[in-house]
């Protein structure tokens, strides 16, 4: 099942947490899906905080959903592996025990000029970025909400 974009959405943003190689794959345009273990339900078209783990810690950029695939991860593999920016291995273990993944497509990535750092970030909120993704909240920081106003 694929979910396609073709103009901006009212969706809330979602703020993803990404391993810093991955978030740089991104950013750099080398990797334009993101795979994840559950169902996302955000639309094509919602705008993606990109928020680089340990030892990163920043959010460092923004991406645009342009759509969303949930299948058997053969399925998956066939349709995306060469979008994905991972081995077949780390693909494999990483849905190992899933009987379906999604995979998200991106583009339009911008990279932050300065990179919001965490400890920045909760100077304006109290902030915990998510192990894997969440919706922005309206107690998030000022400057994330901003940032999807404005783009990068």
């Amino acid at each position: 099942m694929t979910k396609q974009a073709s103009e901006r959405t009212d969706e809330r943003p979602l703020l993803m947490s990404l391993r810093p190689r991955f978030a740089q794959a991104i950013l750099d345009g080398s990797k334009t899906v993101e795979l994840r273990r559950t169902r996302v339900s955000a639309q094509p078209g919602t705008t993606i905080i990109i928020y680089a783990s340990a030892p990163i810690m920043s959010v460092v950029g923004v991406a645009r959903l342009t759509s969303v695939h949930t299948d058997t991860p053969t399925r998956l593999w066939r349709r995306h592996r060469k979008n994905l920016a991972l081995s077949r291995a780390e693909f494999d273990n990483y849905l190992a025990g899933v009987e379906a993944g999604t995979c998200l497509t991106l583009d339009s990535p911008q990279r932050l000029h300065t990179p919001y750092e965490l400890a920045w970030l909760r100077d304006y909120a109290a902030f915990r970025p998510p192990q894997s993704y969440r919706y922005l909240a309206e107690h998030d920081p000022e400057p994330l909400h901003t940032l999807v106003a404005t783009g990068a």
